[in-house]
């Protein structure tokens, strides 16, 4: 569907190239980013996914 990268400091970008979106995230702890951060990128990706037209 997408490619994505994490960075070191908590951060996260998700690029979906058939849906022209790309969407970027931080964390400012580290539990943060699996607890709340990861979930919130999968699930925004879905929604758009299910809303926008490419």
């Amino acid at each position: 569907m997408g490619y994505d990268h994490s960075g070191f400091w908590g951060t996260v970008v998700w690029h979906v190239p058939d849906l022209g979106i790309t969407i970027a995230a931080a964390a400012t702890e580290r539990d943060g980013y699996y607890g709340l951060l990861k979930p919130l990128m999968e699930q925004s990706i879905q929604l758009l996914a299910d809303n926008v037209q490419p």
